[in-house]
């Protein structure tokens, strides 16, 4: 990572409540970073974010996450930016796979679908406007901080203790972009680390699991309603559950997109029948 010249800057590490040496680790580095350690005790990544937003003291915020690398240009990539754009208030930059090992052939061949598995994202070599269809994605995207001041990550998404949801800073900076402009920024790069743990079809299943039950939260439960989730959506659930579970018992091979569709109806039944708080 390189030093932004010109500008004032410090490494924010938020501590999620972890009972190893994180801090000594974090604050060993003092004397070669403008770093910081901040506590976090109530476990998820919302909480993680929310935490973040109140120790932070610059004029912006640059996300990202403890399983990436940042390239070289990445903040100096988003300080060129906010210097070009000084009214707007979100930012986002490229997402690159980071494979541990070597990929199964699957994955590669199926790079399509699997974008949100592997958190990819790149919207091109050029600097454009960026739109309610084309977020930034958690693991690296920036917000200028005043404008961000009058929002939350919701707790009840993201991943934390009883809780394996998406999306908790889509819903931020979807909001965030009614009311302000935000750019793609090219020159910001990182590399998000695949172990190969998660390089598997199991993996893929938990994750489109959580896709399913963000989006059964965000439509219809959301704020208690869930009265509205409609017979329609669980009867498809339920449907594509039994049928794609019937394929698998009789040992007919299932695809990396019906294993993606599996984990999704998977998810949306595991929310609806569970116990409201």
């Amino acid at each position: 990572m390189d030093a932004p010249a010109g500008a004032d800057w410090e490494l924010l590490v938020v501590d999620n409540g972890s009972s190893d040496d994180t801090r000594q680790v974090v604050e060993s580095f003092a004397d070669r970073l403008p770093i910081r350690w901040a506590w976090e005790p109530v476990a998820g990544l919302s909480n993680a974010r929310n935490r973040a937003i109140e120790e932070a003291m610059g004029d912006y915020i640059c996300w990202t996450d403890d399983d990436v690398n940042v390239e070289a240009g990445w903040l100096s990539g988003y300080q060129n930016a906010f210097l070009r754009h000084p009214d707007a208030v979100v930012f986002g930059g490229p997402i690159k796979p980071e494979f541990e090992g070597v990929p199964p052939s699957w994955m590669l061949d199926n790079r399509a679908i699997m974008t949100h598995v592997l958190a990819e994202r790149d919207f091109g070599p050029e600097e454009v406007e960026l739109s309610p269809e084309t977020l930034p994605y958690g693991a690296n995207f920036a917000v200028r901080r005043s404008e961000l001041m009058s929002y939350r990550f919701d707790p009840a998404l993201g991943v934390g203790p009883g809780v394996n949801r998406l999306g908790e800073e889509t819903q931020v900076l979807a909001e965030m972009l009614k009311t302000g402009k935000g750019f793609w920024v090219p020159t910001a790069g990182v590399r998000h680390i695949i172990p190969e743990t998660r390089q598997t079809l199991a993996y893929v299943e938990r994750y489109n699991r959580a896709g399913g039950e963000t989006w059964a939260y965000q439509k219809f439960v959301k704020d208690n309603r869930k009265k509205k989730f409609p017979a329609w959506a669980l009867r498809r659930a339920i449907t594509k559950t039994l049928l794609l579970t019937l394929k698998r018992l009789r040992g007919q091979q299932i695809s990396p997109r019906v294993v993606s569709e599996l984990g999704y109806a998977k998810g949306v039944l595991s929310f609806y029948f569970r116990p409201a708080p």
